[in-house]
């Protein structure tokens, strides 16, 4: 099934620029989240939850940023080729979806950071 798109031409990003992209999507709300928990549960409970949390983070982008790296393709193309075209086509939706409603909670929680500190 062609879907009359050409693909983007490949821009030659290595696994630094790669990286670079995924660190930063972290911003102000991943910053007020941590003084957040540290206000509410203490600074070593904050220290952890903060470690394990970026940790399993690091490791999904990590993944993300070798398969991009080493196929060349964005994360829809990937999925297309592990699950099959109709599989592309709900990962997208579902991304699009969560794209759609993570902003505007990063937008909301920031704000009550900003109220409450």
């Amino acid at each position: 099934m062609t879907h009359g798109f050409s693909p983007l031409p490949d821009a030659n990003q290595n696994f630094w620029q790669l990286a670079s992209i995924q660190v930063a999507t972290i911003g102000l709300p991943g910053a007020l989240g941590g003084a957040q928990v540290a206000k509410n549960f203490g600074a070593s409970t904050a220290c952890i939850t903060v470690l394990i949390g970026n940790l399993i983070l690091w490791l999904i982008a990590l993944v993300i940023i070798l398969m991009s790296a080493q196929k060349r393709k964005n994360a829809i193309e990937n999925v297309s080729s592990y699950i099959s075209q109709g599989g592309a086509f709900l990962a997208s939706c579902i991304l699009a979806i969560a794209f759609l409603i993570w902003y505007p909670i990063n937008l909301i929680y920031v704000e009550h950071s900003i109220k409450t500190a």
